[in-house]
C-alpha cells in the first residue's frame, strides 16, 4: 500500500477485501484501465527511489 501511496495510485489501493477483488478483475478485464495504470507505475517508479518511506515499512 505504501508504494501506491507514494506512486499516487489511489485507484489501486484496497481498504476492503471485496475492494481487492474488484480492482484485480478491473485490470484483467478492462485493458484500457491497465495500460493507464502501467503508464503511471512506469511514470512514477522513481519516486520510490526517493521516498525512504517505502523501503522502511518493509523492514
Amino acid at each position: 500500500m505504501a508504494m501506491l501511496e507514494v506512486r499516487e495510485l489511489p485507484e489501486l489501493i484496497a481498504s476492503l477485501p471485496a475492494d481487492h477483488v474488484e480492482k484485480s478483475v478491473r485490470l484483467l478485464a478492462d485493458d484500457d484501465f491497465a495500460t493507464q495504470m502501467r503508464a503511471l507505475i512506469n511514470e512514477r517508479s522513481q519516486r520510490l527511489f526517493a521516498e525512504q518511506e517505502v523501503s522502511r515499512s518493509f523492514c
